[in-house]
Order: structure tokens, then sequence, then C-alpha cells
């Protein structure tokens, strides 16, 4: 019997079957919509309601400039997004869910760049350096990742990735991960702790400047350039995630590094 995405249990497991809610891919017993979920099972009429059943969160809009999604290189769902290093860029409005504040943080991707650029952006909200306004930033830099806040013009909670463990290798797919957990900030290269653990309670918040290349008002960037010295990412990136108040990596995952 067929347990796949095409399966119909009501078919394949119709004997005893007390109650069956698809969640819109099936709709014998009646439309699935944002105020009832019905259910699918034969002569039963168990259809759940309530004051909404609609998606809780709609998720963000994300536009792309000059980056695109392409098939030549992927880790999950046959395609993942290119960058060529010059001016390509994604970005996501200002929102209170990149505000990040004190709390624990995810900032992950699997990243597969074409070529080792120095100081290119993996994501931000800011408009530059150290010296230039609030915000925070993270790049590629010296065979490692760097991850620093700004506050007032000035750079606080700075974290890298161990340069001997390598990041982001020119054609080759790395899972990296930023994490804070507890007041603690640590990268993850591949599932395995990467350099120091660094204590930091610092508020990260977007940037209210106006940024370059067309990333303004505190938008959450991946992959575009910042003044200052910073670059575009080259390369492809895949399965980029924010986790907002949760760490998803202790050191609890190393022994499963090799899953990634």
């Amino acid at each position: 019997h067929d347990l796949g995405p095409g399966a119909d249990l009501t078919t394949d497991y119709a004997s005893g079957m007390v109650g069956y809610w698809t969640f819109g891919n099936k709709i014998t017993e009646g439309t699935d919509d944002a105020s009832t979920i019905y259910d699918q099972s034969a002569g039963s009429d168990d259809d759940l309601t309530g004051t909404s059943l609609a998606a809780p969160f709609a998720g963000h809009t994300i536009t792309a400039s000059g980056a695109y999604h392409s098939t030549a290189k992927s880790v999950f769902g046959g395609s993942s997004m290119f960058f060529d290093g010059t001016n390509d860029y994604l970005a996501v409005p200002k929102s209170h869910d990149f505000e990040f504040g004190t709390g624990d943080i995810t900032i992950e991707a699997w990243v597969h760049p074409t070529q080792q650029v120095d100081s290119s952006v993996f994501f931000a909200s800011a408009t530059g350096g150290p010296s230039t306004n609030d915000g925070y930033v993270c790049i590629f830099t010296s065979n490692r990742l760097r991850f620093f806040g700004l506050n007032g013009g000035s750079a606080e909670n700075t974290v890298t990735s161990d340069p001997e463990g390598g990041t982001a290798t020119a054609n080759k797919w790395t899972h990296v991960a930023y994490t804070r957990i507890d007041g603690v900030q640590q990268f993850y290269i591949n599932g395995i702790p990467s350099g120091l653990a660094v204590a930091s309670t610092a508020d990260i918040h977007q940037t209210t400047a106006t940024g370059t290349s067309g990333v303004t008002d505190g938008r959450f960037g991946i992959g575009y350039a910042l003044a200052g010295g910073y670059s575009y990412y080259k390369g492809y990136m895949d399965e980029f995630r924010v986790s907002s108040g949760i760490a998803r990596y202790t050191k609890s995952i190393e022994r499963f590094a090799n899953t990634f």
C-alpha cells in the first residue's frame, strides 16, 4: 500500500478509519479553508473548526537583485540561488523578526562559493563597517567566518570561526551556522563548533540607516556588498534559514556532523 505523497488512505486503509485530515490534499468530503479542515474519512464528520485555522505566519517577501535559481548546483530540491559576485543579492524588508535583541538565534545556510572572495558578505543589516552605523554583519574573511554587531558605530560581540577548520571552500558545499545560546556565540562548520565561543548579550538589531546596493532602511540582506571594503558573495547558496529565539545547534550535535 502506498504511504507516499500520492497515497489516498481512504482507498488503501479504509477499514476501521475513524478520521482523516489531509490539510488540502483531498477534497472528497469538502475543501479545506481558513475556518474548516474537513474529515475526509467516509461516513465520519469530525471536521476541525475554530475561530481561525489560517496559517499563523505568511513568510517574508524576498527581492532578488540579479541572484537567481540555478539547477546547476543544489543540496536539496534540485536548485539553489546563484550570485555572480558582481552585483547580485537578496533582500528582505525590515521586520521585527530580524531584530534579534539579546536572545538566542541561529542563522545558517549551505554555501558553495565558486571563488573565495575575501570579505564577501554572508548576511547583514548594515551599510558598512564598524565606523559606520548600527546593525550587524557576517562575512567570509581570511578562510573563516566573522560576525559582529554594530552599536553607534562601534563593533561589539565579535566572534570568528577557526581558520584551521576552514570555511566556504571554493567549489564545495559547506554548511555554516552562526548561533547564540544563553548569551554565548559560536560558529558551526559542517555541524562542528569552530573557533572560540564568545560570551555576549549585546542587542543585535537592524540598522535604520540608508545603505548601498539598494538595501535600505534596515532590510535584511544576503550576499550584498557594503561600504568599507566588503564584497558581493560569488557562488551558490541553498537552504538559508533564520531562527529567532532558537539556538538550533550545541556541542551535542558534533557527533552527528557526518549528516551534513
